[in-house]
């Protein structure tokens, strides 16, 4: 399985949605987690998929500690960082 994560703060819906999508869109057994750092949870709403995994941080820890917080919690033999805008 190849995991993957996308932190979030205040992100436009239509990009990100794009950046999960992105990711998602493959035969491969994938798992996306995503950790929200914004005031709110309304990035929640984005995260329907089974294959994703939400987490919401309403203060913002930051780029990397908000990545940390996932990778401390599986055991990947792969794990991809997304930013919140990358699409391929």
């Amino acid at each position: 399985m190849v995991h993957g994560s996308i932190v979030t703060y205040k992100n436009n819906f239509e990009v990100l949605s794009k950046a999960i999508y992105s990711f998602l869109n493959t035969a491969l057994n994938v798992k996306l987690y995503i950790i929200d750092n914004s005031p709110t949870d309304k990035i929640r709403n984005l995260c329907y998929d089974k294959r994703i995994t939400y987490q919401h941080n309403p203060k913002n820890v930051g780029f990397g500690k908000a990545h940390n917080l996932i990778l401390d919690k599986i055991n990947s033999t792969y794990h991809l960082i997304l930013n919140p805008d990358v699409i391929f």
